[in-house]
């Protein structure tokens, strides 16, 4: 569940429609970088091309569980590749309660896999284990592959990726404690040695470091799952930052619940931001009657972060937004809610650049709602040529779509959309050769169900839930671009957020 919206000047085509943008009047111009920007060289999600280890920490393994968890490999490669995934279980501390797994289920188990060219393989943790909490650590014989992972509970459901890489501070805008909401940190250490960690949180009463969270252990080859309301209490808005002491690494997943109790609904899955950024770039939003947009800032930094946050709708004929300037502080965190900004334009779709003026890098995140359903989801901090989205789901009658932006000014970008189930790629040619103007964007919706027989994963390479539906899908672009999935949907948020980037080199997005 996260967001994402279509957006510029719409031009409706019949069957399998896409929504383009044009340019009109002045050519649209994404806000430049004013210089290099820093904080990407350990990045959480590196490029699939060079990453062969995947570690996926959120989620539960139990039969009824806050967040089900499942993980998916995409091998969206000519040819077949194999693995292990090893399901670590673990502890979760829950409403003031700790929750162990059985005797029989504390020791992490292995299964050795194998997926076929132009497939994709599914894994349910509580098929392997049972645990309170579980984590997975995907090995695979070469890199090109994409791995992510899906939560579903009784709130809804997620999908974001995994972390190809450990780090030893973790980063988090966003986060709610307040009486309808649970938020979770799940501390994942696939190493052999413990590790110890402090955290400190962000509220709108200021900065706390609660006894609990400092010199807290995460065993070798162990999994915490801690809910933060059990010493950050009451707080409608919680920023965070993990570290671990000695050089130790781990790698941390936040798992977001609102019940309904207060209107709102949801199950949030993300990733935490290993090192702060000078630019982030959101490919979609809308403001209006039944949509909402928030941007979230965080500077762990000891100094203050001075921030732009440019608001733009290229292939439109509006005058520019104003950037909206900020102070962050260091320690704190600043929430920009667009709904109650009058100079953003209503039910049109923009895209969001997160930019620092002064080189004191920030956190960024989004949080979205479409009616009672509400999300959140991190910008996109690289651009590539090929992008990976493993786990795509038929289901519903509104089609999943993709927004693709094209940072540069002088050039327009020629994308194609494929899908791959099964050990085929599955014929779309509406989706191919598509238009993406210079310094524009545009929104492709694919079209779902899938063909008959192509909605699963081949048998010999899963494990879990049977008849799944769904696919992979590519982005391929002849030249950087960023991609995303657009979550908005008949009133109601999807996953969403930036894929999974695939090349030797990346750069920033701007």
């Amino acid at each position: 569940m996260s967001p994402r919206l279509p957006f510029l000047v719409l031009v409706g085509l019949v069957g399998g429609s896409i929504v383009v943008g044009s340019a009109q009047g002045s050519r649209p111009t994404l806000v430049a970088a004013p210089r290099p920007v820093a904080g990407l060289t350990a990045p959480a999600v590196r490029p699939a091309a060079a990453g062969a280890t995947w570690y996926c920490a959120g989620g539960t393994a139990q039969d009824g569980g806050l967040a089900d968890h499942r993980v998916i490999v995409a091998n969206p490669t000519d040819g077949e590749a194999t693995g292990t995934l090893t399901v670590f279980p673990g502890r979760l501390e829950l409403a003031g309660t700790t929750t162990e797994p059985a005797a029989s289920d504390r020791t992490p188990t292995t299964e050795a896999f194998a997926v076929a060219a132009r497939s994709r393989a599914t894994f349910r943790l509580a098929d392997m284990r049972s645990a309170p909490v579980a984590a997975a650590l995907v090995e695979l014989d070469r890199g090109g592959l994409a791995v992510e992972h899906q939560v579903v509970g009784a709130n809804g459901g997620d999908v974001a990726p995994c972390a190809s890489a450990a780090a030893s501070s973790w980063h988090f805008a966003w986060g709610s404690t307040s009486r309808d909401a649970r938020e979770v940190l799940v501390l994942f250490n696939p190493f052999a040695s413990d590790i110890a960690v402090d955290a400190s949180f962000a509220t709108e009463a200021g900065v706390r470091e609660p006894l609990g969270w400092q010199a807290l252990i995460v065993p070798a080859r162990g999994v915490v799952g801690i809910d933060v309301g059990q010493d950050v209490t009451r707080r409608d808005q919680v920023a965070a930052t993990i570290r671990a002491r000695g050089g130790g690494r781990l790698i941390v997943d936040r798992l977001q619940v609102f019940d309904g109790r207060a209107g709102r609904r949801g199950l949030s899955l993300s990733l935490g931001q290993p090192d702060p950024t000078e630019i982030a770039l959101f490919p979609g939003g809308r403001v209006g009657a039944h949509t909402g947009e928030r941007i979230v800032l965080y500077n762990p930094d000891d100094d203050p972060a001075e921030v732009e946050v440019h608001v733009q709708t290229p292939g439109t004929d509006r005058a520019p937004v104003q950037p909206f300037e900020m102070v962050v502080r260091p320690g704190r965190y600043e929430v920009l809610d667009y709904a109650a900004e009058d100079r953003l334009p209503r039910d049109v779709d923009h895209v969001t650049v997160v930019r620092s003026r002064n080189g004191v890098p920030v956190v960024a995140e989004r949080v979205q709602n479409a009616g009672s359903q509400l999300s959140a989801a991190p910008g996109a901090l690289f651009r590539a040529s090929t992008w990976v989205f493993p786990a795509v789901q038929a289901d519903g009658a509104q089609p999943p779509s993709f927004t693709v932006v094209n940072p540069d000014a002088d050039h327009p970008a020629r994308v194609s959309v494929d899908l791959y189930a099964e050990g085929r790629r599955i014929p779309r040619p509406e989706l191919q050769q598509l238009d993406v103007p210079a310094g524009g964007r545009i929104t492709v919706p694919v079209p779902m169900p899938l063909p008959a027989g192509a909605g699963s994963a081949a048998p010999a390479a899963t494990a879990g839930s049977p008849g799944w539906r769904g696919a992979s899908v590519v982005v391929r672009s002849d030249r950087a671009v960023v991609a995303a999935r657009d979550g908005r949907g008949d009133g109601v948020v999807r996953a969403g957020g930036p894929g999974i980037p695939v090349g030797d080199h990346l750069d920033p997005p701007l």
